[in-house]
């Protein structure tokens, strides 16, 4: 997923677990007693191979289409021209 990579640090690409997923942290604000903050630690997980995203603290799950318009506000063709 060519979107995943370019969105976050390839580094962290290089470190996938057994099943294909990579630890990231989540580029969605959460809430906390109406408090907006962003994760500093890995809370959320990509598997390149079904192209999908998923916070395990504010359960957002995403494939790329939908990552890609939920962090950028455009379809994923205009999206791309961010990277």
């Amino acid at each position: 997923m060519v979107f995943f990579r370019n969105y976050f640090d390839d580094t962290d690409f290089d470190q996938a677990n057994s099943s294909g997923e990579v630890a990231v942290r989540c580029p969605f604000p959460h809430y906390s007693n109406g408090v907006e903050y962003f994760e500093e630690n890995p809370s959320a997980h990509i598997n390149e191979d079904k192209g999908v995203f998923h916070c395990k603290v504010c359960n957002a799950k995403h494939s790329e289409a939908s990552f890609v318009k939920t962090s950028t506000g455009h379809c994923i063709w205009r999206g791309y021209q961010y990277f």
